[in-house]
């Protein structure tokens, strides 16, 4: 869906249409996959493990996180987002911006957790201590990425209410998530070169490396 208000445009509360049951069944459906997808992780590592690691630890954080970001889009769904903006309330407005300001800090949150979560695993993977450097110091770049990302969605309009980007006082929105975007694409890519080169050194068959790939190049989706 896309929509203008107010010279602004992407993440809006202005449709055509009432596509809020729509985007309530999508929010949904899409955490019950991610959530069944670490479930299955979680089961298959402990059977063959018989351990939780950092990497564990991490992804049920980020699980948290990311089912309080789908109860924050449930609650701005709620209170009109995907209705046509004259069709609501200056209280259901008020009420869709807050929880879309909170889905999105969380949404930043989540990703960092789950990025952290793939590194910490790939850590483990390799005794190579060249790679393992080389990935702490990835891991460092997406806490930093991900602390400065936060303050500026947190902080992107006055003070008070940082929430309410109808009222023109704020950063450019669009350019902002855009870069954000590029930077998510491009650190998932970093993602899936650096296993990439840890599994073609290990000492296994080629169909296992190749399956191992294979999973991690997932992330592309």
């Amino acid at each position: 869906m896309s929509a203008t208000e107010g010279g602004h445009s992407g993440l809006s509360i202005v449709a055509g249409q009432n596509v809020t049951p729509v985007l309530q069944i999508v929010t949904w459906l899409l955490q019950c996959i991610s959530v069944l997808a670490i479930l299955v992780k979680l089961g298959i590592k402990i059977k063959v493990i018989r351990d939780f690691t950092r990497d564990d630890f991490a992804i049920l954080v980020t699980l948290i996180l990311s089912t309080a970001q789908c109860i924050a889009a449930s609650l701005q769904n709620g209170n009109g987002f995907g209705q046509r903006r004259d069709a609501l309330t200056d209280t259901q407005v008020a009420a869709a911006l807050k929880s879309q300001y909170a889905a999105q800090l969380l949404l930043i949150l989540s990703l960092c957790g789950a990025k952290l979560s793939v590194a910490a695993f790939v850590r483990l993977l390799t005794p190579d201590k060249s790679d393992r450097r080389l990935i702490l110091a990835f891991e460092a770049v997406i806490a930093a990425w991900t602390f400065c990302s936060f303050l500026v969605v947190a902080f992107e309009c006055h003070v008070p209410a940082t929430w309410n980007w109808l009222e023109e006082q704020c950063i450019n929105r669009t350019s902002f998530w855009i870069a954000y975007g590029v930077l998510n694409i491009l650190t998932d890519a970093i993602l899936i070169i650096i296993p990439f080169k840890i599994v073609i050194k290990l000492q296994t068959s080629f169909r296992r490396r190749f399956v191992i790939c294979f999973f991690f190049s997932l992330r592309l989706l």
